[in-house]
């Protein structure tokens, strides 16, 4: 067994050492058989985990589910797999942008306004007109 082999073996018994399912655990053996060196060294990968390689591997067979339901060969979860772990720099690997949001102390007066009133304002007249006249708008704009 190879230094590398060994290597990623450990940090794969790290990683299972904590609570997984039985999914996590069978890409697991399969890795565990493994010899190539490129996935080996991906493996050693800092960031990249078993467990990050199962949502990968989730999102990718969402791009062949219809109606919800997706039917993937065990050698092509295998390749994504391989995928995840020997190709640098995939989406699932960057971590989320942290936003920071600034907490602005609004003005008793602006959250709740008073309404405005304009001077001794009243209240427009009507204009009685009779039966079947025609009615004018502009009656109703003041004189």
């Amino acid at each position: 067994m190879t230094p590398l082999k060994q290597q990623a073996l450990k940090k794969m018994l790290i990683e299972m050492n904590e609570s997984h399912s039985l999914v996590v655990d069978q890409i697991h053996n399969w890795l565990c058989n493994q010899d190539d060196d490129d996935l080996l060294n991906g493996i050693l990968t800092e960031d990249k985990t078993i467990t990050k390689s199962m949502a990968y591997c989730n999102a990718k067979a969402k791009e062949f589910a219809k109606d919800g339901v997706a039917m993937i060969e065990d050698a092509t979860v295998y390749d994504w797999v391989r995928e995840y772990f020997t190709t640098p720099d995939l989406e699932l690997d960057k971590p989320e942008p942290n936003y920071t949001h600034e907490k602005v102390e609004v003005p008793g007066k602006m959250r709740n306004p008073e309404p405005e009133t304009i001077g001794d304002a009243e209240e427009p007249k009507a204009i009685a007109k009779k039966v079947g006249e025609q009615l004018d708008i502009f009656d109703y704009l003041g004189k």
